[in-house]
C-alpha cells in the first residue's frame, strides 16, 4: 500500500515551490515593466522638452 502521507507530501513541497518560482517571475516582469515605462517616460519628457525649445 503506498505511503500517501509520504506523497502527500511531496506534492505539497512541490506545489510551494512552483508558487513561489512563479511569485518570483510575476516579480521580475512587473520590475521591468517598471523600468521600460520610466525610461519611456524620461524619453518622452526630453522629447517634449526639444519640442517646446524649437
Amino acid at each position: 500500500m503506498p505511503n500517501y502521507k509520504t506523497l502527500y507530501l511531496m506534492l505539497f513541497n512541490r506545489i510551494t515551490d512552483a508558487i513561489e518560482l512563479l511569485k518570483k517571475a510575476q516579480q521580475e516582469a512587473e520590475d521591468r515593466f517598471l523600468e521600460d515605462s520610466e525610461t519611456e517616460d524620461d524619453e518622452e519628457n526630453d522629447n517634449e522638452d526639444n519640442s517646446e525649445r524649437e
